[in-house]
């Protein structure tokens, strides 16, 4: 991406929600590159205010649940979210807490449930050789839709993976991606103001760097 590639005129403030998920540092660092404000928050007023919001990073769905619970953020998400119709990037447990539920460590644990479907452990269905979990490392995406986030990014689709949970029963009319570990699932989402992805932008070099820039100029900046 051209770093001086204009978002000039409003600087556009974008909320990292600090849910005590690992790697908002990096997320920070590639949003400064792209030229807007990043925040890291959980203050209500801040989030609120704010031209975006991301959340981002590995983590247990129900540490996370229960940690959005406890700071009292349920509202606050929903209401940007679903009410105001404000521009959400998620990214791993981001894209997963969208949905429905999860029995991560065999607890049951309910989720936003902005999306539905319902998350699932990996299973190896295909058979691969040396499957294990988390399924970690770089892993080629299937797009599915056009005119979203993942557009204009090259023939050779590849990202960062970190996980072992998949999306189950999702609605795949706004599923704009696959991938394939074990056997194929889902990696990314798009539906109006929600953005969600399963891999890692902020690991994913230039890729990562220019899907974070599609975001803010489709979502954030129109």
């Amino acid at each position: 991406m051209d770093k001086n590639k204009s978002l000039n005129k409003k600087k556009y403030n974008i909320s990292i929600l600090n849910l005590n998920c690992g790697n908002i540092s990096s997320i920070y660092n590639a949003l400064k590159y792209i030229g807007v404000n990043p925040i890291i928050t959980i203050d209500k007023e801040e989030i609120k205010s704010s031209d975006g919001v991301i959340v981002p990073g590995n983590g247990n769905f129900n540490h996370v649940m229960k940690f959005i619970k406890e700071k009292k953020l349920s509202d606050t998400i929903y209401n940007y979210v679903m009410v105001e119709k404000k521009p959400y990037l998620g990214i791993c447990i981001g894209f997963q807490i969208l949905f429905n539920s999860s029995t991560e460590d065999n607890v049951q644990s309910k989720g936003l449930s902005f999306l539905p479907g319902k998350l699932k452990i990996i299973e190896n269905k295909l058979k691969i050789d040396n499957f294990s979990l988390p399924h970690i490392g770089w892993n080629t995406v299937t797009l599915k839709k056009n005119n979203c986030i993942l557009n204009g990014l090259g023939n050779n689709l590849d990202f960062y993976f970190m996980h072992s949970y998949i999306v189950l029963d999702a609605d795949y009319s706004f599923v704009t991606s696959t991938c394939e570990y074990g056997e194929k699932f889902i990696s990314s989402v798009e539906k109006a103001n929600i953005s969600a992805i399963q891999f890692h932008p902020e690991k994913s070099h230039d890729k990562g760097i220019n899907l974070l820039s599609n975001w803010v100029y489709k979502h954030v900046k129109n």
